[in-house]
């Protein structure tokens, strides 16, 4: 109903969707029956009700007008490429509009933009298999899934980027993806699936700033002015440095580097974390270790005393409490995710056997 849209939503604004439908090849003549907005409505409302059938989508739409009737294969032709990227169009629209992050956000003077990305799962239903194929092994079924990779600007809330990919690409081989979004004094923040020493030397090079927890696995050197030093034993030297609660390292380091990269100088931030925070970690790891049937070395669980992050944000805008909070900003995707899943009911969406593009356009209803 007209009354539930949010003030100034965009689709309360016929023009505007016109002109997306028609930007996108949804719409190429004027429509008799079938506007944009009484096919955007109607499937948002199929959304709302968890129920992704072509049947409620002719319904929701048919009760906008007592004239209106729309048979379930007009719906099933107009369910295809152009329809989704309608949706993909006004979910970044109607994201761009969304500015509740404001006066919540640290401003620091050297950066423009602060960019958390990250991916979620969303498995589809088997008969899709062939078309959108995801990882088969010892502990999950062969299936059909896509991957939902996400770019949110924290400043405006803007959708940078909104993509789906193949299921069982990594966030690693989706590391790279967004160096050509990166611009002088953007800070990226992204979690630790996404690390990667040449991405981060990538981003340093576009006049960007990045933030991540530290990979373990990773070699850190010392760092002297400008000259890579000796490799630094990490647990050794917070051991030393930050043995009690709340006790904070903060030094120049080295990272990565091969034949063809130089290692990138950044600063590794670490503070020491409460009993109660290393506890519940190594529950985690244990449970990993259980699922997976892999054993972490006595060097990686004792490193879960302290929370350890890599950034090349100058000391004078970000000391060590700012570069905490700063990367617990990465939960607000999240938070998205888990609205989008749970509230906006994907779960359900994705599961409904249908064609590939219907079920795609409903994941960005």
């Amino acid at each position: 109903p007209h009354g539930q849209l949010a003030p100034s939503s965009c689709l309360d604004d016929c023009t505007l969707l016109d002109k997306i439908a028609r930007n996108v090849g949804w719409l190429k003549r004027e429509p008799r029956k079938l506007t944009p907005m009484r096919f955007v409505r109607g499937v948002i409302c199929a959304v709302a009700n968890a129920d992704a059938s072509l049947r409620l989508l002719a319904t929701s739409i048919g009760m906008q007008a007592d004239d209106l009737t729309v048979s379930k294969q007009a719906l099933w032709e107009r369910m295809n490429i152009e329809s989704a990227e309608l949706f993909k169009s006004l979910l970044g629209k109607i994201l761009a509009r969304m500015s509740g992050c404001e006066g919540t956000v640290p401003s620091m003077p050297s950066v423009g933009r602060i960019i958390v990305q990250d991916s979620t799962l969303l498995p589809m239903a088997g008969h899709l298999t062939e078309i959108f194929p995801a990882t088969s092994n010892q502990h999950d079924q062969a299936g059909a899934g896509l991957k939902l990779h996400a770019l949110i600007d924290l400043m405006t809330g803007a959708a940078i980027d909104l993509s789906l990919t193949r299921y069982h690409r990594s966030d690693q081989s989706a590391s790279p993806d967004i160096l050509p979004h990166v611009r002088k004094g953007d800070l990226v923040i992204r979690d630790l699936g996404y690390f990667k020493a040449a991405v981060f030397c990538e981003i340093m090079d576009r006049g960007a700033y990045f933030l991540s927890r530290h990979s373990l696995a990773s070699v850190v050197s010392s760092v002297v002015g400008e000259e890579v030093g000796e490799r630094i034993d990490l647990l050794k030297h917070l051991r030393k440095h930050a043995p009690n609660v709340g006790d904070v390292v903060d030094i120049d380091v080295a990272i990565g580097g091969d034949n063809r990269r130089p290692k990138v100088l950044c600063r590794l931030v670490a503070r020491r974390v409460p009993e109660e925070v290393i506890a519940r970690r190594l529950r985690k790891v244990r449970e990993k270790e259980k699922k997976w049937n892999k054993r972490y070395t006595k060097g990686y669980l004792a490193l879960q005393g302290w929370e350890i992050y890599i950034t090349n944000l100058p000391r004078e805008e970000a000391d060590v409490a700012k570069v905490a909070g700063l990367y617990r900003l990465r939960w607000r995707i999240e938070t998205v995710f888990k609205a989008l899943k749970s509230l906006a009911h994907a779960s359900a969406i994705t599961a409904h056997k249908s064609n590939p593009a219907h079920v795609i356009t409903m994941i960005y209803a």
